[in-house]
């Protein structure tokens, strides 16, 4: 399949923050992408909502939802996963490993699957915690990607770029 211009959406979601400051509200904004996991088999695809975390130098997939038997996602690890954790998230061991994605592409035609690398925790995440996919800076260096929002009150937009 031939390189193809990729745009797929982001979207804005708002919450007050748990941050409480007598008599000032602040407002916490969060960058969102849906992304399509490979399935193991039946050949197929996961969608999943994902946190677009620009703070994160590492994609993160939750034990949550690689380990979840029903999901199959399909994943290869780059490091040995008998031997000790390579690194850590949220003080849980995690192996790094390799994921193909595919981004909804907001003016088809479809492309080829694009590689995630990504922290892959090796149990579930510690409550309070949410076990939400993160896509980190390194997603964008591997894919040669850029984001783009507009950030505003009302009719906030943006997409992930690769080209």
């Amino acid at each position: 399949m031939s390189k193809v211009r990729i745009r797929a959406p982001i979207v804005f979601k708002s919450a007050q923050s748990a941050v409480l400051l007598p008599s000032y509200d602040v407002l916490v904004r969060r960058l969102w992408v849906a992304v399509h996991f490979a399935k193991r088999a039946p050949a197929g695809r996961i969608l999943e909502l994902c946190l677009l975390d620009t703070g994160a130098p590492l994609c993160v997939i939750p034990f949550e939802v690689h380990g979840d038997q029903a999901n199959e996602l399909s994943w290869e690890p780059l490091n040995d996963p008998s031997g000790p954790p390579v690194t850590t998230y949220l003080g849980i061991g995690c192996d790094i490993g390799r994921a193909s994605v595919w981004l909804p592409n907001a003016s088809p035609p479809a492309h080829d699957s694009l590689g995630m690398i990504a922290k892959f925790p090796r149990g579930p995440i510690p409550k309070p915690n949410l076990p939400l996919i993160l896509i980190g800076l390194n997603f964008f260096d591997d894919n040669l990607a850029g984001a783009a929002f507009s950030y505003r009150q009302v009719g906030s937009r943006g997409s992930i770029e690769i080209s």
